[in-house]
């Protein structure tokens, strides 16, 4: 009994730690990668199925006072990535999201992330350099790749057409994902999850590898070692 209500305390004493953060973000086309170019739009194949896709650098905004008003002076912003190919985000529109989503090889498409994202200030609207853009579009592709089909024996589930893009995107792209084998996945500089987006209704509306999401997923992570560690003195107290 005491041991139930040790847990029992700890986890009320846990969620009330958590902090109060935002349920929604919202996607606004006005911050996201503006370009006369068609540098970010490629030619990809996913299960077999060509389409032409924006690869790029999104950015999210967390609405922390819960009022619908999202400002970028007062709310939280941060950069995210595509994880899936099925659905998709539209602009000027709020989504509720979760967290904890599991994906393949997070743990390279976080360094991949960490190590060549873009890193414009997001305190105004940006309309972003062709360098940028390039960068940025094969971030997106290395990401797909690692998630889909890096260290894989089964069949390409992605690629993409280098001939529908610019020489200096396929020749980062082929960089970062060589960076790969000697990648040091533990050394990040930011905290990284998979959200998952959805409409109001619960529609899905994408998938997206978040940087510095909120709330921080280390809660989470701290919050289930404290759970881990109590079970294990319980079951030592049985024995």
């Amino acid at each position: 009994m005491k041991i139930k209500n040790l847990i029992f305390g700890t986890f009320l004493f846990l969620a009330s730690a958590l902090p109060v953060q935002a349920s929604q973000v919202y996607f606004e086309q006005d911050w996201q990668p503006q370009s006369t170019s068609d540098i970010n739009l490629i030619d990809i194949t996913f299960n077999e199925v060509t389409s032409n896709s924006i690869s790029t650098q999104l950015v999210l905004f967390f609405d922390m006072n819960e009022n619908q008003l999202y400002e970028a002076s007062t709310d939280y912003g941060t950069y995210a990535y595509c994880v899936d190919f099925s659905t998709a985000l539209y602009y000027d529109k709020s989504y509720n999201y979760n967290l904890g989503y599991s994906i393949n090889n997070l743990d390279y498409a976080a360094w991949l992330f960490d190590t060549y994202w873009v890193d414009p200030s997001i305190s105004q609207e940006t309309t972003y350099t062709e360098d940028e853009l390039e960068h940025m579009a094969a971030l997106q592709l290395a990401i797909w790749e690692v998630i889909y089909d890096y260290d894989s024996s089964g069949p390409d589930i992605f690629s993409y057409d280098a001939d529908s893009t610019t020489v200096n995107v396929n020749s980062l792209y082929n960089t970062y994902i060589a960076a790969l084998s000697t990648a040091s996945l533990s050394d990040l500089d930011a905290t990284y999850a998979v959200m998952e987006l959805k409409e109001a209704g619960g529609t899905v509306g994408q998938t997206v590898l978040v940087r510095n999401p909120v709330p921080e997923p280390g809660t989470f992570m701290l919050f289930g070692a404290g759970i881990v560690c109590i079970s294990a003195i319980a079951r030592r107290k049985r024995l």
